[in-house]
């Protein structure tokens, strides 16, 4: 009988290792193994600064943090991002570490590979891992988003929410529903991925999480700013900033959303250094976490900042954002390159924008009048806006 090799923990090194077992415990619903736990307020952590483990509930798999001098956001994650666990692992354990690294790759907007290692688990019926199962079926959700294919993500944020249901976990509840209301206003259905943010946010505040609640109020912000209403949008984001502390699970994630969002009503409310500051930070912080989706748009938003003041742009660094954002993060491109186009007077930018509006409508097929509605009418200003003023390199 051929031997296999089980794996039974997997150790990462990183700079935090408190911070960052506190990321996967919440993450994994995994417990500290005895002694591990966290003091006190104000009380030393001595063993916070060196070795802590997180041992799986169920059985099999545990997961071991040993602290070492390294300070790229990205060491954190230096083991499961190599494929260690993956290669490894065996049965159900090799299907759950798959998808955590998938989850992973969504992030870093790894697309094919994401779906790749998410499918297993979103497919085999002999894992009852309910986080991860439920993770790999919103970060299929999120991946086709990335991919600019809402249809096949609505689908699967649907599947999502419907087994959250099933599991009767209603800790996991909202986040489909909320993820689901963001394509809907990306493809032109405002009102109804409005409401989606608002049931969203009524699930969370009915006892949800706050991850949740904050997610929501940000995606509500950002309906507001593209109603061009600041002082709503303003309010909302003061209300997720108010409420982004303590350790979430996708804290960083939530965060970076909501300095976006504070760079663009910057901009919108005649701010355009503060909008620059804020793009510029973002942008190295999303590059050094090789989390390209919010390095793009944050490098276009820069970019709009300084023709809003202006100042010379470099058409190259602005082709190359644009294709960073094609990339990563295709259900968005259109109305960030239209956005880009208008504030820099470029026509041939808006043709592009156009083009991406077209691509998105062929993926959604029905439903693509909704989208050419609303494109259509942002389009018309955008346009105006160009027409109005001198065009720029």
């Amino acid at each position: 009988m051929a031997e296999t090799v089980a794996l039974r923990q997997v150790v990462l090194d990183c700079p935090d290792a408190r911070r960052l077992a506190e990321f996967y415990r919440q993450l994994l619903g995994f417990d500290y193994r005895p002694g591990d736990e966290p003091p006190a307020p104000d009380e030393p952590d001595p063993r916070g600064q060196d070795w802590l483990v997180l041992r799986n509930p169920a059985g099999g798999m545990q997961v071991a943090f040993q602290q070492v001098n390294r300070t790229r956001l990205t060491d954190r994650l230096v083991h499961l991002s190599r494929g260690a666990a993956v290669e490894l692992a065996t049965g159900a354990d090799r299907i759950v570490a798959s998808a955590w690294l998938g989850v992973l790759r969504a992030h870093q907007s790894r697309v094919a590979e994401a779906l790749r290692l998410l499918r297993p688990v979103t497919r085999y019926s002999g894992v009852e891992h309910t986080s991860a199962l439920l993770h790999a079926l919103l970060f299929t959700g999120h991946a086709w988003a990335l991919a600019g294919s809402p249809q096949a993500a609505l689908s699967a944020f649907e599947q999502y929410t419907a087994e959250v249901e099933r599991r009767q976990v209603p800790r996991f509840a909202g986040r489909g529903v909320n993820f689901g209301g963001w394509v809907l206003r990306s493809t032109g259905a405002i009102a109804q991925g409005v409401d989606h943010h608002l049931e969203a946010l009524e699930t969370a505040d009915n006892g949800g999480i706050t991850e949740v609640r904050i997610a929501a109020l940000e995606d509500l912000a950002e309906a507001r700013l593209v109603a061009d209403d600041p002082d709503g949008a303003a309010a909302l984001i003061g209300k997720a900033s108010s409420a982004l502390n303590g350790d979430l699970v996708f804290g960083w994630r939530l965060e970076f959303k909501l300095r976006l969002l504070q760079g663009r009503l910057a901009l919108d409310t005649g701010l355009p250094r503060e909008a620059t500051a804020i793009a510029e930070a973002l942008n190295a912080d999303a590059t050094g976490m090789r989390v390209p989706r919010y390095a793009a748009v944050a490098r276009l938003l820069a970019h709009r900042a300084r023709a809003r003041q202006g100042l010379p742009t470099d058409p190259a660094a602005v082709e190359s954002a644009l294709d960073l954002l094609d990339s990563c993060m295709a259900l968005e491109s259109w109305w960030w390159t239209g956005e880009t186009a208008a504030d820099l007077g470029s026509s041939r930018l808006l043709a592009r924008a156009e083009d991406r509006v077209a691509r998105l409508a062929r993926e959604i097929g029905p439903r693509a009048t909704e989208l050419h509605r609303d494109a259509d009418r942002r389009l018309d200003r955008w346009r105006t806006v160009i027409s109005s003023r001198p065009a720029r390199p």
